[in-house]
């Protein structure tokens, strides 16, 4: 797969009613996105497929909202530059109301650089306060876009 089919590739996961996802079945069609299908043109043991799980309170665009992401991240190797690689993302990000309890969890990150550490990284989301707080709810909004970074 090209990193520029991803976006339909999950879609395919992730079913017609994307809106109705909630972070656990977020992190469930991600996890399973990164076991099952490599990227071409990357160097995955240089850091060039990787996931990224990240939460806070944002309001880069309004309204603002608590968000939980899990974003897929690609190095393309450009063969005609050879130090100039290219980065896309691919982010899946679920948006949620931001209550008094949300807005008191610190913003913050988790990175999953090889697919030998997914088994942790899903031990460690999953076990993380955001994750815990909202698995099973249903988020106002969700996102899903892919991007030249």
């Amino acid at each position: 797969m090209k990193p520029s089919e991803s976006q339909d590739e999950l879609k395919k996961r992730l079913g017609p009613s994307i809106d109705a996802i909630t972070p656990r079945r977020a992190l469930d069609a991600m996890s399973a996105f990164y076991a099952e299908q490599r990227a071409d043109d990357v160097a995955i043991d240089q850091d060039g497929d990787m996931l990224l799980y990240q939460w806070g309170v944002y309001s880069f665009t309004k309204p603002e909202s608590f968000r939980l992401g899990i974003t897929r991240q690609f190095i393309v190797t450009d063969e005609d530059e050879p130090y100039q690689d290219e980065p896309y993302q691919l982010h899946l990000t679920l948006h949620f109301d931001p209550t008094p309890a949300l807005r008191q969890l610190e913003r913050g990150s988790e990175w999953c650089r090889t697919p030998e550490e997914l088994a942790d990284f899903r031990r460690i989301v999953e076990s993380s306060a955001p994750f815990k707080a909202l698995a099973d709810t249903k988020p106002s909004r969700v996102d899903l876009r892919f991007e030249q970074c």
